[in-house]
């Protein structure tokens, strides 16, 4: 669950908002059947999502008169995974930010806990608000047209570009993580959840190693699902597979496992090379091959996406590419002429490497 974003799959009774008690400079809410404590300078009016990690309330900061959205996660120190993944993506929140990070979501601030630090349990981050996502608009077919597709890809390949610059991957891009203001914004569309992206990457001599969860399935590229090493273009092929959905909408390697997964891929993406498949095993390799001569040219990415303008095919299908190597930058891909109406200015840019340890 993406801190800003919106959830419209539950009652508005389950999800009364009440105010419990507002005393010395706090304000306690109860808030899904638990109390939501923050400092009183927020007031919170609505909740607007939640999910395994906790729950997000939309608030005014009575400061600033900003809406924000204020997520809590609940018990963040209970198990080790989450408190890092909570971690690390605070910190390159804020290492994106401080280096000028385009199109993405901002985190203004962590509040400080209430209880002393052998008390402390939940964590509260307040961010930008945004009142839908991508996979919304998807879903609801509304206002869609190629220019929003157009507009929409850029600031996102804007944001990877960014953090491909610096070093990082995001690893997990796909509609619901592509935050809107409203259903017709595409100017402000932004990337959102950081909790698996990963740091550091301009210092490796080797790709990542698969050593835990990337990427939700039906955008994992072939070196995921193959069990392979793996670096920035599995962001390239995620957003490939975004700007596709939005054509077709609906997933177009929505597979069932990984099996299914595999034959949807290569029902639709010819094999163009192997070489990141190095240490990838002879029966993978052999299964792959068979699965590929089976299902070859089934469901070709031309009749899936013959809605798009030419432009628009060629950029999705080089961000398919089999072969990581073989596929479009971030960089490159906002050079394509798919682009040109935007007349975008500023492709490249120059941004440091983080200067702290963020491999954990």
């Amino acid at each position: 669950m993406s801190v800003g974003a919106p959830n419209s799959s539950f009652n508005s009774s389950a999800n009364a908002v009440q105010l419990i008690s507002a005393q010395r400079g706090r304000k306690v809410y109860k808030v899904r059947g638990q109390s939501f404590d923050i400092e009183d300078t927020y007031t919170v009016t609505s909740v607007v999502g939640h999910g395994a990690y906790g729950v997000v309330c939309a608030a005014l900061d009575d400061r600033t008169f900003q809406e924000v959205a204020i997520k809590r996660v609940s018990r963040v120190f209970e198990d080790l995974i989450d408190g890092r993944r909570i971690w690390r993506e605070i910190l390159i929140l804020r290492l994106l930010r401080e280096n000028g990070c385009r199109n993405m979501l901002r985190l203004l601030r962590v509040l400080p806990p209430k209880d002393p630090i052998t008390e402390f349990r939940d964590l509260y981050m307040v961010t930008d608000l945004f009142d839908t996502d991508l996979f919304a608009i998807i879903r609801q077919n509304k206002n869609m047209s190629t220019d929003m597709l157009r507009r929409v890809g850029a600031r996102v390949l804007q944001c990877l570009a960014d953090m491909h610059t610096m070093g990082i991957v995001h690893r997990d891009i796909k509609p619901s993580n592509i935050l809107l203001r409203d259903e017709k914004d595409a100017e402000n569309a932004t990337v959102c959840d950081f909790g698996l992206a990963r740091a550091g990457l301009l210092d490796l001599t080797e790709p990542l190693d698969l050593t835990d969860y990337v990427v939700t399935r039906w955008y994992r590229p072939p070196e995921l699902l193959l069990m392979c090493s793996y670096s920035f273009p599995i962001d390239m092929w995620a957003v490939g597979c975004v700007m596709a959905e939005y054509v077709t909408q609906r997933p177009i390697f929505a597979g069932r496992d990984y099996i299914h997964q595999l034959q949807l891929v290569l029902a639709s993406v010819n094999i163009t090379g192997t070489s990141f498949m190095e240490s990838t095993s002879a029966s993978a390799i052999n299964h792959m091959n068979d699965v590929a001569r089976k299902y070859k040219g089934t469901r070709p990415l031309s009749n899936l996406l013959a809605a798009l303008p030419k432009e628009g095919f060629d950029l999705v299908n080089r961000m398919l590419a089999f072969e990581p190597d073989n596929r479009i930058t971030a960089l490159e891909a906002l050079q394509h002429p798919f682009f040109e109406p935007l007349a975008l200015e500023e492709p490249a840019r120059t941004l440091s490497p983080p200067a702290v340890e963020l491999s954990f």
